[in-house]
């Protein structure tokens, strides 16, 4: 807990929270094309600051002794860009960007998005967290969203 408080000060400033600005600088997550979206998803006041509790939370769900089902609902609340609850082909679309760092054209972000929602057996449709976790289990993305011991 003290590594977290030390992190969380160090960034912040105070212990009375941090900024996106703040959040995007620390170098394990600055490089990270979703680090904004990290901060919005884990700032649920919508305030702009995010405090320690959230912080801790996101830190925990980011530490390898977190379950799988707690990384594949943070990913998925990542990629829920207009927080629906379900992945659109917009949402898909723009994920696709963020990952590539816009190497796509819109067009082609949206035929992979779709191909990914027919692949799916959603064409047309969009992707429940349920159906996420099903095209999830084919991938390594666990490792990859663990950050901290």
């Amino acid at each position: 807990m003290s590594k977290l408080l030390k992190l969380f000060s160090t960034h912040a400033g105070s212990l009375d929270g941090i900024t996106k600005e703040q959040f995007q600088s620390i170098p394990l997550l600055q490089h990270s094309p979703f680090n904004e979206r990290l901060f919005d998803v884990m700032d649920k006041d919508s305030n702009g600051v995010m405090g320690l509790l959230e912080f801790a939370q996101l830190m925990s769900t980011l530490s390898e002794r977190s379950s799988k089902d707690q990384k594949l609902r943070l990913t998925f609340e990542v990629y829920d860009h207009d927080r629906d609850g379900r992945l659109s082909l917009e949402d898909i679309a723009l994920t696709l960007n963020k990952i590539t760092g816009g190497v796509l054209s819109e067009d082609e972000a949206q035929q992979v998005a779709g191909k990914v929602l027919e692949e799916s057996g959603n064409a047309g449709e969009a992707l429940a967290f349920e159906d996420f976790c099903k095209v999830m289990m084919g991938t390594e993305f666990e490792k990859k969203m663990s950050f901290f011991r």
